[in-house]
């Protein structure tokens, strides 16, 4: 329940800046997606959007996002990277070294992020054993209209999704 509050309280206090004004960032980016996304969310107090280059894979071609996150309701800053794809269909979210844990705690981690994954809902973690952390990634496909509105909510969602996971694995940050 305190994550769905935390979620919505971020979902409307993003709505309720929506409104005032444009980043100078988002006539930056290169993809119309991009640029209402970062409009919408520009203004939003403890956030900012770094925009990146389009990076390619076997899917198409994304614009790069970097968001910093800052809120009232911890003492951390949430580091996201967003992908923006070239036909606004979709947009993927990813939250990489969630935490970091020592390697003697992998196979406690593997079994942990099993359990939350078991549990979660639209998103997903997984163990990185190149550095012993844990990223969190969700995919959010987009309507043709008003995919930055969505877009805008995906963020609010993952930011208080990773916020309750952070608590329950803080245990095992190093």
């Amino acid at each position: 329940m305190k994550t769905i509050r935390r979620i919505l309280a971020f979902t409307l206090v993003l709505m309720l800046t929506m409104s005032l004004g444009v980043n100078a960032v988002a006539a930056d980016a290169k993809y119309q997606l991009t640029r209402d996304f970062v409009s919408q969310v520009s203004g939003v107090e403890g956030l900012s959007c770094t925009i990146g280059d389009v990076v390619s894979d076997s899917t198409g071609n994304y614009e790069l996002v970097k968001i910093d996150y800052q809120g009232d309701l911890s003492a951390y800053t949430s580091h996201f990277t967003m992908l923006f794809a070239e036909d606004g269909s979709e947009v993927q979210l990813y939250m990489y070294n969630l935490i970091n844990f020592s390697e003697d705690k992998l196979n406690e981690m593997m079994t942990v992020v099993n359990n939350l994954n078991h549990r979660a809902t639209g998103i997903k973690l997984f163990v990185d054993t190149s550095d012993n952390s844990v990223t969190a990634e969700m995919y959010q496909l987009l309507p043709e209209e008003n995919g930055a509105d969505l877009a805008v909510v995906a963020l609010g969602f993952m930011i208080g999704i990773t916020d309750s996971i952070f608590e329950e694995l803080q245990s095992y940050a190093i």
